[in-house]
């Protein structure tokens, strides 16, 4: 993972199946590996503290020497009411581009790219509540879900 001027970048690497996600971090050189993949296609979703993101589909197992450059992001932050836990997956031009599970009471704070984001919270393969969003680089999102329904507040960062 470099920078615009090949640097280094220390971040956040997820690769996202269709139904899950794995993630590491990158070393002091910028370099990650993910092993144990169990799709044989994936999303690569690279997100760093400064709220940069690197976002690439269909990559394949075993690809090596990918190139990302983590360009100014937005961020959203997913609130759930109630107890326990659930999935959450959001999707960027119909790929999802990330997937985790949900802690209630517990925000889930995402980079995430400009543009309209769909967001699905679920149990297994049974979707509980689905909603859509927009956002513009460098804006900050809180979407909440729980026993009122969903809610959005928006914010520059």
């Amino acid at each position: 993972m470099l920078d615009v001027q090949g640097r280094p970048v220390r971040a956040r690497v997820a690769a996202i199946g269709p139904s899950g996600s794995m993630s590491c971090a990158t070393d002091e050189k910028g370099r990650f590996g993910l092993t144990g993949l169990w799709w044989p296609e994936f999303a690569l979703h690279v997100s760093t503290d400064d709220d940069r993101l690197a976002v690439q589909s269909g990559v394949c197992v075993g690809t090596k020497d990918l190139r990302l450059v983590p360009e100014p992001a937005a961020v959203a932050t997913i609130h759930v009411d109630g107890a326990g836990t659930s999935r959450c997956a959001l999707f960027h031009d119909g790929v999802r581009v990330e997937d985790f599970t949900l802690h209630a009471g517990k925000p889930a704070r995402v980079v995430l790219p400009a543009g309209d984001i769909r967001v699905q919270i679920y149990e297994g393969d049974k979707i509980l509540n689905e909603s859509r969003f927009h956002l513009e680089v460098g804006e900050h999102l809180e979407v909440g879900y729980g026993t009122l329904g969903s809610y959005l507040k928006s914010g520059s960062s």
